[in-house]
């Protein structure tokens, strides 16, 4: 029966559109049906506009607020970023002297992307341990500098792979330089939270080219030596780089580099040192896009590359499942009320699979005939829309039209070049061409009957 209806009123409506006598009834309507038609759009743009205008006012409302929230968030944060970050150099410099203390900053600010972390959580923990790690180094500062970023790129390492507490690990490395080797299981790595574990460790490492028999032989291994030896063996499981790669690789390490640095760039707009905001910049535009790759010149990973990875996948597996789905839910419908919703999905199915050839066909035409098709639709979609009651729509297409063209602005001198109103509907049938023609038709009958009648046009401007 629907197809019928639908079949009956093709024939008795579609030879109107074709030759053109729809838009010319529209047009010969009169004044009394402009004046009609055009209260009524005047009195429906009027309710609209009421209540456009209360939502506008709240989500104004609700936007400033918000705004306010953010910007005490981000003064506060630039403000303790800073005076944490000034504090933590002063410390970094006492601990590694005048000489290398800047690497160990250095090596901090780039953190977010080696060790998951802003800079000056960084150097909050490589001050827990570097006082034990330069004495046992025999004030050697620029080693130790060297050993703490390896120590802290391994704790990250170790926690990335194995799902463990960040705090238990770094607990467990801060044990070590006190010599409490209690918390060494801690690290995952399949050795005893004891002394016997840690002489293991250090034997199953080889950092000593020799094996340790007793334990109280660990009073002569320096804390520099276990951890080197815990870099050896997480090296040996392929652990080495897991935080690095997932940096660029993964949704959780992408969206963690990406805070990270965010804080960085905080902390450096607190120090009005312009070469310092340029660097952290950079740093977020690298977390946030990926880094540059040398030999392609491409940037590759980044939090922007993973989550559009983790939408299309979702998509996809929607789309795959979504049939079954539905399938399912009709399936599970009374037969009176499943089976004509199953033709209805099928009918609409048919006909997005027979439309969507047409639409690719018709967005190749806009684009080619960009030059004269912008500069018609855009001055024109908002007395369609406002005729058609889709409001909400127009800023939203004018700016895709606008962006597409360029050519708003000789819009007048357009519709002339090509005929007015009867120019618009041969350019529009001639470019999407087939099936679309009939709703070029209605668009065009719209216009014309707006074009040709005052009060409509009046009641729509009024509005």
């Amino acid at each position: 029966m629907a197809d019928a209806s639908i079949g009956t009123s093709y024939l008795t409506v579609v030879p109107k559109f074709e030759d053109g006598s729809l838009a010319k009834m529209a047009a010969d309507a009169g004044p009394s049906a402009g004046e009609a038609i055009g209260d009524g759009i005047g009195a429906g743009l009027s309710a609209k506009a009421v209540v456009i205008g209360n939502v506008i006012t709240e989500a104004l409302k609700s936007a400033v607020s918000s705004a306010v929230s953010i910007g005490k968030e981000i003064a506060g944060g630039i403000y303790e970023g800073y005076a944490q970050n000034e504090q933590l150099i002063g410390g970094m410099k006492k601990l590694f002297g005048d000489a290398d203390y800047m690497t160990v900053v250095e090596n901090a600010n780039q953190a977010f992307m080696t060790a998951g972390m802003s800079a000056n959580d960084y150097m909050q923990t490589v001050t827990s341990f570097s006082a034990s790690l330069v004495n046992s180094l025999g004030g050697d500062t620029q080693e130790a500098a060297r050993l703490a970023d390896q120590a802290m790129q391994d704790m990250a390492d170790n926690v990335n792979t194995f799902g463990t507490d960040a705090s238990m690990v770094q607990n467990a490395v801060m044990g070590l330089a006190k010599g409490n080797y209690t918390m060494l299981d801690n690290l995952s790595l399949g050795f005893a939270g004891n002394q016997q574990g840690m002489l293991d460790l250090i034997n199953a490492s080889g950092v000593l080219g020799e094996k340790l028999t007793d334990t109280s032989q660990l009073a002569d291994v320096g804390f520099g030596t276990m951890l080197e030896a815990i870099h050896a063996v997480q090296e040996d499981m392929s652990i080495t780089g897991t935080t690095a790669n997932e940096a660029m690789g993964t949704l959780e390490g992408s969206a963690t580099a990406a805070r990270s640095a965010w804080q960085n760039v905080l902390t450096a707009i607190g120090s009005g040192d312009a070469s310092q905001v340029k660097a952290a910049a950079s740093g977020l535009v690298d977390a946030l896009f990926g880094t540059i790759d040398s030999e392609t010149g491409a940037r590759e990973g980044g939090l922007i590359a993973n989550l559009t990875g983790l939408a299309s996948r979702a998509f996809d597996a929607l789309g795959a499942a979504l049939p079954g789905m539905l399938d399912s839910a009709l399936s599970a419908l009374p037969p009176d009320i499943g089976g004509p919703l199953r033709e209805a999905f099928e009918t609409i199915g048919n006909v997005i699979e027979a439309v969507a050839p047409v639409v690719t066909a018709a967005i190749g035409g806009i684009v080619t005939a960009v030059g004269t098709i912008a500069p018609v639709v855009a001055p024109l979609l908002p007395i369609i829309a406002s005729a058609l009651g889709a409001v909400k729509i127009v800023g939203v297409i004018t700016s895709i039209v606008g962006a597409i063209g360029g050519f708003v602005a000789a819009a007048g001198t357009a519709i002339g070049m090509i005929g007015g109103i009867p120019g618009i509907i041969a350019v529009v049938t001639t470019v999407l061409g087939g099936p679309v023609a009939a709703i070029a038709a209605i668009v065009a009958a719209v216009v014309a009957f707006v074009a040709t009648n005052e009060n409509a046009r009046n009641a729509i401007v009024k509005a």
